[in-house]
């Protein structure tokens, strides 16, 4: 008998299959020595801008990331979060309080959703983050009347921060001849509030996901603000372009009193923890220097006299540290008439000295 096609078909299926097979085990050797090159340069790179501290440095952004909750000031006064082996830190000034675990080993508690401040819907207990992640958002130091900027909000976590500083206890305010409404209002309308210096915080990011993720975050842990007592307003813009354009609106010249620039960096703990997506090199290094650089000049352009911003990064990297704000106060018009102030100046001698260890 003459032989089956099918035979001959699944010969032939077979060695597509091992061809298939050896380029991904290429595409995967080459992608175990591209990480490896990648490693060698990184570890080059930190070793001559650090010295001997590198060894320690490394050590400890490859350790677990050490995790705070923020206790949401929006839930009702009789909510409570159980919380053994931590311990908690209230921030007198902002009323910002933290709980930190106080073994290594202590569980997170799992958020629970209870009755907001506003009785009239629920919102989470708390909000769990790297435990530096609130310091620049307490640094920034809004407050009520306030116009805040987050250039760089998403997931959310410093976006609660400042709105626990801005909006803690508008429940307990006279309201205004317009009533109660939803307080995250279209661009448009906080717009004409900000025109006539209402207390408003803008959160932005230009990630379509990330932005989507941002808003969930807001919606379920802030509840509805009174109309009387400002707004919450997301936008999707891109940070280094925010407010400019030929259809900015003139309100955007009035400035802000805070902007938080949490800018996109390199993350050498995400890049040793081998995350998804995350790669590192000296190319980078620019790449990233030169975007934050762009954010932060922009930045400026919208801060109002007398008004502070805070530029933080997760990176250890000078040149998207030091390098940037160094670029910063050389900049003929960006840098004119700006004072350089210490980040901790809201945190030293409070009950969070003790978390700037290691900052």
């Amino acid at each position: 008998m003459p032989p089956c096609r099918g035979a001959g078909a699944a010969i032939a299926m077979g060695r597509k299959t091992k061809a298939k097979g050896r380029a991904a085990g290429e595409s995967a050797r080459a992608a175990i020595a591209g990480r490896a090159a990648s490693l060698k340069e990184f570890d080059a790179h930190f070793r001559k801008a650090y010295g001997e501290r590198w060894l320690g440095l490394r050590s400890a952004l490859a350790m677990p990331v050490e995790q705070v909750a923020w206790l949401n000031p929006f839930a009702a006064p009789a909510a409570s979060v159980s919380a053994d082996s931590w311990r908690t830190y209230v921030h007198a000034d902002s009323g910002c309080t933290l709980i930190v675990r106080n073994e290594p080993t202590a569980p997170m508690p799992s958020p629970a959703l209870v009755a907001s401040c506003a009785a009239t819907e629920q919102v989470a207990t708390h909000y769990a983050l790297d435990g530096a992640s609130p310091l620049p958002a307490i640094a920034l130091a809004p407050r009520p009347g306030h116009r805040v900027l987050d250039m760089c909000a998403a997931p959310g976590g410093k976006t609660l921060c400042l709105a626990g500083q801005m909006f803690h206890g508008v429940w307990n305010q006279p309201e205004g001849a317009e009533g109660t409404d939803a307080a995250r209002q279209p661009t448009a309308a906080a717009a004409r509030r900000l025109a006539h210096g209402d207390t408003l915080l803008f959160s932005n990011d230009c990630s379509g996901p990330r932005r989507a993720r941002l808003s969930r975050v807001i919606d379920e842990y802030v509840p509805q603000l009174p109309r009387s007592a400002g707004a919450i307003t997301v936008t999707g813009m891109d940070a280094t372009s925010w407010g400019r354009g030929p259809g900015a609106p003139t309100w955007s010249q009035l400035g802000f009193d805070r902007i938080l620039v949490d800018a996109p960096c390199s993350s050498e703990r995400h890049f040793l923890h081998g995350a998804e997506g995350s790669m590192w090199s000296r190319a980078r290094l620019k790449r990233d220097a030169d975007l934050q650089s762009a954010i932060v000049r922009n930045a400026v352009r919208l801060l109002a006299v007398g008004g502070r911003l805070v530029y933080a990064t997760c990176s250890l990297a000078e040149e998207e540290n030091d390098g940037v704000v160094s670029k910063l106060l050389a900049h003929s018009q960006c840098g004119a008439g700006l004072a350089l102030m210490s980040p901790f100046v809201e945190l030293e001698g409070s009950a969070f000295a003790p978390l700037l260890e290691g900052v």
